[in-house]
């Protein structure tokens, strides 16, 4: 079904005019930023699709060459080694074309993963097997404690799936960097993800899943919420807690919608855990991507053959913008075999 949008122009002519003059990106970037965009306009319920016979990189203007982005002898350019957490955000908050961008974010990343805050968070977990994702008990009042993943599930995890040929792997996956989120995943390729890593923990007694959309929320609701009602970004910057569609995404995407009123640096997937945690200690529960549940919200013959035509997605992404409150986490609803840019997973354990 195409949505006729609220402008002079359906809501996919909207987007691609949105895109399709930018000089700095190839075509099938303005393709991805199309379907991001349309698929967080219509809930999930409008995929813009492209077939192509391409076999080489095209744009409709000068893309500019990637250049080397490292020193002569392949280390990175010393203000970069050496500059503090702050001075590296403020870069990338205001240099989202530069050069250097992927050095900034590599050292970014290399610190946050020192971290007190990170290392704090993360000694709460443990790993059930050698290819397991860190895992949190995450306690919840009147029931059994949840097991769930402290990070989105990430492009190398997700690599390791395909190259035991127990996944599929999706297009998004060659662009994106090992600690990256996966995304461009189906429901499909989720459960697939799911098969494999029991697999992988058949001696251990956890059993992984996607989670239920109550699940989820729950875990959501201890995130991000006091015992007493105070929310835990309270007095922060949304900036800090997680990447959604602000200040950066609205200068590079023009998406329409509008922006979270600060800037994180990142106009599209971040690496996964550069946030703050949640009080569980979890990362990226909030934004990055979308995550699937194991939720049916369309019962019926789906176009597969399953006997649902629509999952439940929660937490929003890099695409989602300020229409929603903190009290209400963002939803989405796809069809199965439907795999997004801006979708991805993270897995559950217990609590069935």
């Amino acid at each position: 079904m195409a949505y006729d949008g609220s402008g002079a122009n359906g809501t996919y002519t909207a987007h691609l005019l949105r895109h399709i003059g930018r000089r700095d990106l190839r075509i099938e970037e303005v393709f991805k930023l199309v379907r991001a965009g349309v698929l967080e306009e219509t809930r999930g319920r409008q995929l813009p699709w492209e077939n192509t016979a391409l076999t080489g990189e095209l744009a409709l203007g000068h893309y500019p060459r990637a250049l080397p982005a490292a020193g002569a002898d392949g280390t990175p350019v010393a203000w970069i080694r050496d500059a503090p957490e702050a001075e590296l955000r403020r870069y990338l908050a205001e240099n989202r074309d530069a050069r250097m961008r992927e050095l900034v974010t590599g050292r970014l990343v290399a610190l946050h993963e020192q971290s007190p805050i990170r290392s704090a968070a993360l000694s709460l977990a443990e790993r059930p097997c050698e290819a397991c994702p860190r895992m949190r008990a995450v306690e919840l009042p009147g029931r059994t404690a949840l097991w769930v993943s402290s990070d989105l599930v990430t492009a190398g995890e997700l690599r390791r799936c395909v190259a035991a040929h127990a996944c599929t792997a999706p297009a998004d996956l060659a662009r994106a960097g090992d600690r990256e989120p996966a995304q461009g995943v189906s429901a499909m390729l989720a459960e697939q993800y799911v098969a494999w890593l029991n697999a992988q923990a058949m001696r251990s007694p956890v059993r992984f899943h996607l989670p239920s959309e109550a699940d989820w929320r729950a875990v959501y609701r201890a995130s991000f919420f006091h015992d007493d009602g105070r929310a835990l970004f309270e007095g922060r910057s949304a900036c800090r807690v997680a990447n959604l569609y602000d200040e950066s995404g609205a200068a590079a995407h023009r998406f329409g919608w509008p922006a979270i009123g600060c800037n994180d640096g990142f106009a599209e997937a971040s690496p996964v855990g550069l946030f703050l945690p949640s009080l569980q200690g979890l990362f990226d529960v909030v934004g990055n991507v979308w995550q699937w549940t194991s939720t049916c919200v369309e019962a019926g013959g789906g176009p597969t053959g399953s006997t649902c035509r629509a999952y439940r997605l929660m937490g929003g992404s890099w695409a989602t913008g300020s229409q929603w409150s903190w009290n209400e986490p963002p939803t989405l609803a796809a069809e199965p075999e439907l795999g997004a840019p801006i979708f991805g997973l993270r897995v559950f354990a217990g609590g069935r």
